[in-house]
C-alpha cells in the first residue's frame, strides 16, 4: 500500500507490504502497488496522503473517500497485478526461473 511522506517540493511515496509475501506473489505485489505510485505521482495536484487518497478515489469511480479506511483498487493497478501474473506463469511454463 502506499503511502506518502512529506518532503517540501519533492514528492516521495513509500510502499509497505505485509511481511509474508514471497516468491512470484510478491513480485506480483510489488507491481500492483508500483502502479498505484504511478497513479499518484501522474497527478501534479496529489501533494499529500488525502490528496493521493482523493485521487485513488477518484481512478476507482468513487465520488470522495469517505472512509479513510475503505479500501480504493483502481482498474489500472488490477490490471497490471494480472499481467504480471500471467507472465510469470507463462515463464514458469516455458522453464525461466
Amino acid at each position: 500500500m502506499p503511502h506518502w511522506i512529506a518532503g517540501g517540493e519533492t514528492r516521495y511515496v513509500r510502499i509497505l507490504i505485509k511481511n509474508g509475501i514471497a516468491g512470484e506473489r510478491l513480485v506480483v505485489v510489488f507491481g500492483h502497488e508500483l502502479q498505484h505510485v504511478v497513479e499518484a505521482l501522474e497527478d501534479a495536484t496529489v501533494v499529500d496522503a488525502t490528496t493521493m487518497r482523493g485521487r485513488f478515489a477518484h481512478l476507482a469511480g468513487k465520488g470522495s473517500p469517505r472512509d479513510s479506511t475503505e479500501p480504493l483498487e483502481t482498474a489500472q493497478a488490477v490490471a497490471v497485478e494480472r499481467r504480471i501474473a500471467i507472465e510469470l506463469s507463462e515463464w514458469r511454463r516455458m522453464g525461466v526461473r
